[in-house]
């Protein structure tokens, strides 16, 4: 995957110096094998957190996590998640290869991704975060569990085709194959 060492050395010459983690990407298939089988195989202090298996947790990636530790992330308000040392797992998604559409993709991923993080406690209150939960509870009466399947239907929308732009959100980091 690229990652942070690879990000780091470009924009950083060096490491990122506030990644202190370990990134792992995977094709969207071979993602959805691995949390069908992590989720039978690991038990005990080793865990796979992703919305499904902790409600409290709002990414739209997957840590793996041995919850023999603990860890205090500072982006995270929201004391109820789980916690521990962790890997964070992240799908590789297609996009258009238009840029309009690739953008408005991007767009719609970050606004509901802005709401579900928001309010399930891990980002801050301001003016932006404080107006996306305004705009989308006065339009919707629906659950949180409805935005994320709808952010991960998003991120999916675009897999069955062949395009050869990938994308990691959610950093909308995007590969392009040669």
């Amino acid at each position: 995957m690229i990652g942070g060492s690879l990000l780091g050395a470009i924009r950083h010459k060096g490491f990122i110096p506030w990644d202190d983690d370990i990134d792992i990407g995977m094709t969207r298939e071979n993602y959805e094998k691995f949390i069908q089988v992590s989720s039978k195989e690991f038990t005990g202090k080793i865990k796979v957190q992703n919305y499904y298996s902790d409600n409290t947790y709002p990414l739209s990636f997957l840590k793996v996590l041995n919850t023999a530790y603990k860890v205090k992330e500072n982006r995270s308000r929201n004391k109820d998640s789980l916690n521990g040392i962790f890997v964070d797992v992240f799908p590789f998604d297609r996009m258009p290869k238009s840029t309009i559409r690739r953008k408005i993709q991007i767009f719609r991923f970050k606004f509901l991704n802005s709401y579900i993080e928001y309010e399930l406690g891990w980002r801050s209150k301001n003016f932006k975060n404080e107006m996306i939960s305004f705009l989308i509870n006065i339009f919707s009466n629906k659950k949180i569990t409805f935005f994320v399947k709808k952010r991960d239907k998003i991120m999916r929308e675009y897999n069955k085709q062949k395009n050869l732009i990938i994308i990691i959100y959610p950093r909308s980091t995007v590969l392009k194959k040669k």
